[in-house]
């Protein structure tokens, strides 16, 4: 039997980051690696298919960009991890029923499950085999698109949400904004009464740092399309979950970049949206993954769990 030319899956892991990302910078951030870690692996890959993957142009002309045996490599390697992800499901479902996935990013599950005042149906509970995923709605898109889940709800900036097998309706959108500590924003004399133009990030002290979500989440597309336009990038933290983000904007030593739905009352934060018709939204779709193995008792759940969250997300406040 001959054996694998790939050594290391962790290798192809980096080679799809470097492919999505054009940069080794970028590609070492996404995975959670030093720079000459990734560059290694890549190299390490060539090594081992024997041609050369990427081409690497100097700073400023393009980036990263894959030959064609990396585009190759790049799309085998997806199919690659697809397989492997699903492995583990796969072999422990031999004998029962398949464990359905359910995803719901951080913002919007704390949405579906805060209290409200009034006769508000109970969150579906009692499922048999249910497997809540709570990640980003960056990386959940990313596992739908793979069809790794099987319905819920996912944050998304495009207007329109199309994933081939996969259902999806937007029920309710909510502006991007930033907030700030009540010190901080009496520092700046900023009036949080009216909204935001894009124009006003710009306006801002240069002494001024923003803080926002990494590339797990929506809001780093939302700030790339915002902040990184009309700021230096040394000025922007990023930060992984959204307890560092409102710590950090508690503290007044960042304004925050976040969607409203994601402050809070108890934060004691101050929120200004962005009112210009060309900032982008966080949209909030429930989705079904029709292409993933189901049954009259899945179906149920997806009803049950649909109705819920569409009287969860029209109730919710603006």
């Amino acid at each position: 039997m001959a054996m694998a030319q790939i050594e290391n899956i962790r290798d192809l892991e980096i080679l799809v980051a470097l492919a999505q990302t054009h940069s080794f910078t970028h590609a070492a951030y996404q995975v959670g690696l030093s720079q000459p870690t990734v560059s290694m692996a890549i190299k390490r890959l060539e090594e081992q298919l024997g041609k050369p993957l990427v081409e690497r142009r100097r700073f400023g002309a393009g980036g990263v960009q894959l030959t064609d045996a990396g585009l190759v490599a790049v799309s085998r390697a997806q199919q690659i991890l697809v397989e492997l992800d699903t492995l583990g499901l796969a072999v422990s479902a031999v004998g029962r029923n398949r464990i359905r996935r359910v995803g719901l990013p951080p913002i919007i599950s704390s949405l579906l499950n805060c209290d409200q005042e009034g006769d508000t149906p109970s969150m579906p509970s009692g499922f048999v085999g249910v497997s809540l995923e709570t990640v980003g709605s960056s990386r959940l898109l990313e596992h739908m698109r793979k069809h790794q889940v099987d319905y819920g709800a996912v944050a998304a900036v495009d207007d329109q949400l199309h994933i081939s097998g996969v259902e999806t309706r937007k029920m309710t959108t909510y502006p991007f904004g930033l907030a700030g500590s009540q010190g901080l924003m009496s520092t700046l004399g900023v009036d949080v009464s009216s909204g935001l133009t894009l124009g006003d990030i710009s306006d801002l002290p240069e002494s001024v740092r923003f803080v926002t979500l990494n590339h797990d989440f929506v809001h780093a597309q939302a700030s790339d399309q915002l902040l990184r336009q009309q700021v230096s990038v040394s000025r922007i933290i990023e930060v992984a979950d959204l307890d560092t983000l409102k710590a950090i904007t508690s503290a007044g030593i960042a304004l925050g970049f976040i969607t409203s739905v994601g402050v809070e009352e108890v934060d004691g934060l101050e929120f200004m949206p962005f009112i210009d018709s060309k900032a982008p939204k966080f949209n909030i779709y429930l989705f079904h993954d029709r292409d993933r193995a189901s049954s009259p008792r899945a179906e149920a759940d997806v009803q049950a769990f649909a109705h819920y969250a569409r009287y969860q997300l029209v109730s919710a406040p603006h």
